[in-house]
Protein backbone atom coordinates (compact mmCIF):
# COMPACT_ATOMS: atom_id res chain seq x y z
CA UNK A 1 0.00 0.00 0.00
CA UNK A 2 0.90 3.51 -1.11
CA UNK A 3 0.73 6.31 1.15
CA UNK A 4 0.49 9.68 1.08
CA UNK A 5 0.92 13.21 3.22
CA UNK A 6 -0.51 15.85 3.56
CA UNK A 7 -0.19 18.70 0.77
CA UNK A 8 -0.26 22.30 2.52
CA UNK A 9 1.16 25.42 -0.13
CA UNK A 10 2.93 22.45 -2.70
CA UNK A 11 4.73 21.09 0.22
CA UNK A 12 4.42 16.75 1.06
CA UNK A 13 3.84 17.46 5.45
CA UNK A 14 4.33 13.85 7.29
CA UNK A 15 2.06 13.62 9.81
CA UNK A 16 2.41 11.86 12.99
CA UNK A 17 -0.64 9.79 12.60
CA UNK A 18 -0.03 9.20 8.84
CA UNK A 19 3.90 7.99 10.11
CA UNK A 20 1.90 5.79 13.02
CA UNK A 21 -0.13 4.18 10.04
CA UNK A 22 2.59 3.43 8.37
CA UNK A 23 4.52 1.89 10.79
CA UNK A 24 1.34 -0.43 11.91
CA UNK A 25 0.66 -1.81 8.63
CA UNK A 26 4.39 -2.71 7.97
CA UNK A 27 4.15 -4.65 11.20
CA UNK A 28 1.00 -5.98 10.69
CA UNK A 29 0.00 -4.57 14.52
CA UNK A 30 -3.37 -5.49 13.86
CA UNK A 31 -2.01 -9.22 14.01
CA UNK A 32 -0.83 -8.93 17.72
CA UNK A 33 -2.33 -7.68 21.03
CA UNK A 34 -0.22 -4.34 20.97
CA UNK A 35 0.30 -1.28 23.49
CA UNK A 36 2.18 0.64 21.23
CA UNK A 37 1.32 3.13 18.20
CA UNK A 38 1.78 6.99 19.37
CA UNK A 39 3.20 7.76 23.08
CA UNK A 40 3.69 11.44 22.46
CA UNK A 41 3.06 13.57 19.44
CA UNK A 42 5.63 16.43 19.18
CA UNK A 43 4.62 19.62 19.57
CA UNK A 44 5.42 20.77 15.94
CA UNK A 45 3.02 18.37 14.38
CA UNK A 46 5.06 17.03 11.27
CA UNK A 47 7.77 14.87 10.73
CA UNK A 48 10.88 15.73 8.84
CA UNK A 49 13.77 13.83 10.49
CA UNK A 50 12.82 9.74 11.74
CA UNK A 51 15.00 8.08 14.11
CA UNK A 52 15.11 4.46 14.77
CA UNK A 53 16.07 2.85 17.73
CA UNK A 54 15.52 -0.10 19.82
CA UNK A 55 15.53 1.38 23.31
CA UNK A 56 15.24 4.91 24.95
CA UNK A 57 17.88 5.60 27.22
CA UNK A 58 20.95 8.42 27.66
CA UNK A 59 22.47 7.33 24.67
CA UNK A 60 19.73 7.31 22.64
CA UNK A 61 18.13 10.96 24.13
CA UNK A 62 21.97 11.83 23.01
CA UNK A 63 21.76 10.48 19.16
CA UNK A 64 18.02 11.64 18.69
CA UNK A 65 19.64 15.83 19.74
CA UNK A 66 22.64 15.26 17.77
CA UNK A 67 20.40 14.07 14.66
CA UNK A 68 18.20 16.73 15.21
CA UNK A 69 15.32 14.09 14.71
CA UNK A 70 11.19 15.21 15.69
CA UNK A 71 9.94 12.14 15.74
CA UNK A 72 11.28 8.37 16.77
CA UNK A 73 10.32 4.76 16.39
CA UNK A 74 11.06 2.57 19.07
CA UNK A 75 11.00 -0.48 20.46
CA UNK A 76 10.50 -0.42 24.49
CA UNK A 77 9.76 2.16 26.99
CA UNK A 78 12.25 3.56 29.24
CA UNK A 79 12.70 1.34 32.22
CA UNK A 80 13.82 4.96 34.40
CA UNK A 81 12.19 7.79 34.38
CA UNK A 82 14.30 9.70 31.24
CA UNK A 83 11.28 12.17 29.50
CA UNK A 84 11.39 12.84 26.06
CA UNK A 85 11.91 16.24 24.48
CA UNK A 86 8.46 17.82 23.89
CA UNK A 87 9.16 18.83 20.43
CA UNK A 88 9.32 14.63 19.57
CA UNK A 89 6.98 12.35 18.12
CA UNK A 90 7.49 9.17 19.63
CA UNK A 91 5.90 5.80 18.54
CA UNK A 92 6.47 2.24 19.64
CA UNK A 93 5.37 -1.05 18.76
CA UNK A 94 6.72 -3.89 20.90
CA UNK A 95 4.99 -7.21 20.12
CA UNK A 96 4.64 -6.68 16.28
CA UNK A 97 8.00 -6.24 15.78
CA UNK A 98 8.91 -9.27 17.38
CA UNK A 99 6.68 -11.00 15.67
CA UNK A 100 7.48 -9.72 12.56
CA UNK A 101 11.06 -9.52 12.77
CA UNK A 102 11.50 -12.73 14.75
CA UNK A 103 12.32 -16.29 13.64
CA UNK A 104 9.19 -18.18 13.11
CA UNK A 105 6.78 -15.43 10.81
CA UNK A 106 9.61 -13.51 8.79
CA UNK A 107 9.21 -14.09 5.51
CA UNK A 108 12.50 -12.00 4.49
CA UNK A 109 14.65 -14.69 5.84
CA UNK A 110 12.28 -17.76 4.48
CA UNK A 111 13.00 -15.83 1.36
CA UNK A 112 16.67 -16.27 1.94
CA UNK A 113 16.87 -19.58 3.16
CA UNK A 114 14.99 -20.99 -0.14
CA UNK A 115 12.04 -22.13 1.51
CA UNK A 116 9.50 -24.02 -0.88
CA UNK A 117 6.96 -24.65 1.64
CA UNK A 118 6.29 -22.78 4.74
CA UNK A 119 3.58 -22.78 7.56
CA UNK A 120 3.15 -22.02 11.21
CA UNK A 121 1.66 -23.84 13.35
CA UNK A 122 -1.53 -22.65 14.58
CA UNK A 123 -1.38 -24.16 18.06
CA UNK A 124 1.97 -23.01 18.32
CA UNK A 125 2.20 -19.81 18.27
CA UNK A 126 6.05 -18.70 17.24
CA UNK A 127 7.18 -21.94 15.26
CA UNK A 128 6.94 -22.34 12.01
CA UNK A 129 8.37 -25.43 9.80
CA UNK A 130 9.95 -24.49 6.80
CA UNK A 131 10.80 -27.34 3.81
CA UNK A 132 13.81 -26.08 1.66
CA UNK A 133 14.20 -26.39 -2.03
CA UNK A 134 17.11 -27.85 -1.40
CA UNK A 135 19.15 -29.39 1.08
CA UNK A 136 21.92 -28.11 3.18
CA UNK A 137 24.80 -28.71 5.66
CA UNK A 138 24.81 -27.72 8.75
CA UNK A 139 27.59 -25.34 8.61
CA UNK A 140 26.21 -24.08 5.39
CA UNK A 141 22.78 -23.10 6.89
CA UNK A 142 25.31 -21.88 10.24
CA UNK A 143 27.26 -19.44 7.40
CA UNK A 144 24.17 -18.30 5.81
CA UNK A 145 22.76 -17.03 9.07
CA UNK A 146 25.71 -15.68 10.72
CA UNK A 147 25.90 -13.66 7.48
CA UNK A 148 22.90 -12.39 7.93
CA UNK A 149 22.56 -11.36 11.78
CA UNK A 150 26.53 -10.67 12.05
CA UNK A 151 26.95 -13.53 14.49
CA UNK A 152 25.28 -16.52 15.62
CA UNK A 153 25.29 -17.84 19.60
CA UNK A 154 26.10 -21.49 19.27
CA UNK A 155 25.51 -24.55 17.22
CA UNK A 156 24.44 -28.52 18.32
CA UNK A 157 24.14 -31.07 17.00
CA UNK A 158 25.81 -31.95 13.11
CA UNK A 159 22.91 -32.37 10.59
CA UNK A 160 23.31 -33.27 6.93
CA UNK A 161 21.62 -32.42 4.43
CA UNK A 162 18.95 -30.81 6.01
CA UNK A 163 15.83 -30.16 3.73
CA UNK A 164 13.09 -29.53 7.26
CA UNK A 165 13.98 -26.75 9.55
CA UNK A 166 11.43 -25.25 12.44
CA UNK A 167 12.10 -21.73 13.10
CA UNK A 168 11.43 -20.60 16.55
CA UNK A 169 10.92 -17.59 18.00
CA UNK A 170 11.77 -18.89 21.96
CA UNK A 171 13.80 -22.42 22.91
CA UNK A 172 11.68 -25.14 25.40
CA UNK A 173 10.82 -28.62 25.88
CA UNK A 174 7.23 -28.36 24.09
CA UNK A 175 8.16 -26.28 21.07
CA UNK A 176 10.82 -28.94 20.17
CA UNK A 177 8.68 -31.71 20.61
CA UNK A 178 6.08 -30.01 18.29
CA UNK A 179 9.28 -29.23 15.93
CA UNK A 180 10.17 -32.85 16.05
CA UNK A 181 6.68 -33.82 15.59
CA UNK A 182 6.53 -31.49 12.58
CA UNK A 183 9.48 -33.63 10.81
CA UNK A 184 11.71 -30.91 11.59
CA UNK A 185 15.86 -31.90 11.51
CA UNK A 186 17.09 -28.73 12.77
CA UNK A 187 15.98 -26.26 15.32
CA UNK A 188 16.73 -22.59 14.87
CA UNK A 189 15.65 -19.94 17.83
CA UNK A 190 16.61 -17.20 19.43
CA UNK A 191 18.74 -17.55 22.84
CA UNK A 192 20.13 -20.86 24.00
CA UNK A 193 18.32 -22.33 26.73
CA UNK A 194 20.31 -25.01 28.45
CA UNK A 195 17.28 -26.90 30.06
CA UNK A 196 15.95 -27.64 26.69
CA UNK A 197 18.93 -29.74 25.65
CA UNK A 198 18.10 -32.99 27.18
CA UNK A 199 14.92 -32.51 24.93
CA UNK A 200 16.93 -31.94 21.34
CA UNK A 201 19.33 -34.60 22.27
CA UNK A 202 16.05 -37.13 22.89
CA UNK A 203 14.57 -36.25 19.53
CA UNK A 204 17.59 -35.98 17.58
CA UNK A 205 17.29 -32.23 16.64
CA UNK A 206 20.11 -30.34 15.75
CA UNK A 207 20.24 -26.59 16.92
CA UNK A 208 21.42 -23.19 16.06
CA UNK A 209 20.70 -20.43 18.26
CA UNK A 210 21.20 -16.88 17.10
CA UNK A 211 21.43 -14.78 19.87
CA UNK A 212 18.78 -12.21 21.30
CA UNK A 213 20.65 -8.63 20.12
CA UNK A 214 21.74 -9.84 16.82
CA UNK A 215 18.13 -10.69 15.88
CA UNK A 216 17.07 -6.99 16.44
CA UNK A 217 19.34 -5.20 15.58
CA UNK A 218 18.60 -7.54 12.03
CA UNK A 219 15.28 -6.66 12.48
CA UNK A 220 15.38 -2.74 12.85
CA UNK A 221 17.79 -2.64 9.56
CA UNK A 222 15.16 -4.55 8.02
CA UNK A 223 12.13 -2.13 8.91
CA UNK A 224 14.16 0.41 7.72
CA UNK A 225 14.42 -0.80 4.34
CA UNK A 226 10.42 -1.63 4.13
CA UNK A 227 9.31 1.92 5.65
CA UNK A 228 11.77 4.04 3.49
CA UNK A 229 9.83 4.14 0.31
CA UNK A 230 6.65 5.64 1.65
CA UNK A 231 8.49 8.25 3.34
CA UNK A 232 7.94 11.17 1.45
CA UNK A 233 10.69 14.00 2.05
CA UNK A 234 11.03 12.28 5.66
CA UNK A 235 14.69 12.18 6.42
CA UNK A 236 15.55 8.41 7.93
CA UNK A 237 18.49 7.52 10.31
CA UNK A 238 18.61 4.16 12.69
CA UNK A 239 20.60 3.75 15.63
CA UNK A 240 23.52 1.28 15.75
Amino acid sequence: MRYHVSNYGGHHIMLPTKLADIFSTTLEADRVPETGGIIQTGTSGKVNKLGLALDWDSATAAWAAAEKLDAIWLHRLPNGSLAYPEHLTVILHHAAFDRRFGLAANPTLNQELGAATYHMLSDRPGLSIVRLALPILQTELAEALRNRFGGIERTYGYGTRLTILALADSMHSELLHAAASGGAEIYISGQWRPNAEPAAEELGLSIITIGHGPIERRGLQDLAALIKPELHNVTLTVKE
